[in-house]
């Protein structure tokens, strides 16, 4: 099992790879990186797409110049042009166009490093591409070893609370059991003060009816193959997420169910409970791939 929550980074050479990585109902991924760069950015995509499933992933890609700021060169071609933009915005705005080189020298889209300017042609050559897919799969390995620790806990944790619902599982049942008795009595108690006579036959279709409309025997069953369903899931190595995220919809409803048909303060409580172990079974399953 694995968290969707992930971070690593990884740097050989010139290239410095990051990933990290939040919670998201779908597989989407964002990369940041130089632009001429992005020629590589299906195959980048694909060899993600194949270890993720879901979640939200941003991978940042620089190069060592672009960290160091090192081995910048004056963009000629970009300098002429920001020039006669320069010139025709004075003219047009009639104004006195003084220190020309200084203005050019401020616009920093003026310079390019040396390495970015032959980044298009490193990007498709053989050996760059090769030094790059390196980087990513050494990242990508200790992404995936960092979901994985984190998924493991998830699944200690989520364990314990499937545990201890199965033993609010098995109160209800107990108490379902006693359940009619109670029922029965707290009628009985109404009907000592009323002073006209009953018909015996007719009370005891009512109580039978009104047991029936009661029963939880149904709900306690179901949520206990819930239960069971979960725990297997836990120990798969498949991405189960959605599933788990399916069964503690189903937790909920069967233990909300169970709160809904009875009266008994005792099941109450043992609902409320429940529904409290759930809502953080259900917190933490979003974390889960």
């Amino acid at each position: 099992m694995k968290s969707m929550t992930g971070f690593a980074s990884k740097t050989l050479g010139s290239i410095h790879l990051k990933i990290k990585s939040v919670n998201h109902r779908f597989f989407d991924l964002r990369l940041h990186g130089p632009q001429d760069l992005m020629v590589l950015d299906k195959e980048i995509r694909q060899k993600i797409g194949n270890l993720v499933k879901r979640g939200s992933l941003d991978v940042f890609i620089q190069m060592q110049n672009q960290m160091t700021g090192s081995n910048q060169e004056l963009d000629m071609k970009q300098a002429k042009a920001f020039h006669q933009d320069l010139v025709k915005l004075a003219s047009d705005l009639k104004l006195d166009l003084k220190n020309e080189l200084s203005l050019i020298l401020k616009y920093g889209a003026v310079f390019k490093s040396a390495d970015e300017q032959n980044t298009n042609s490193q990007a498709t050559s053989a050996l760059f591409k090769s030094e790059f897919f390196k980087v990513l799969d050494q990242v990508l390995k200790d992404f995936e070893a960092e979901r994985l620790r984190e998924g493991k806990a998830l699944g200690q944790e989520l364990k314990a609370l499937l545990v201890e619902l199965e033993n609010v599982r098995a109160k209800l049942e107990s108490l379902a059991k006693d359940y009619p008795k109670e029922l029965e009595a707290k009628i009985q108690d109404k009907l000592k003060i009323w002073t006209q006579e009953f018909d015996q036959d007719r009370l005891n279709q009512e109580l039978l009816l009104l047991i029936d409309k009661s029963d939880i025997k149904e709900e306690i069953v179901r949520l206990k193959e819930h239960i069971k369903a979960c725990l297997k899931l836990l120990s798969s190595p498949e991405a189960e997420g959605k599933k788990l995220d399916f069964y503690a919809q189903e937790l909920f409803r069967e233990v909300n169910t169970i709160g809904s048909k009875s009266s008994s303060v005792k099941i109450t409580q043992e609902v409320m409970h429940g529904k409290s172990i759930i809502e953080k079974i259900r917190q933490q399953v979003q974390n889960i791939e």
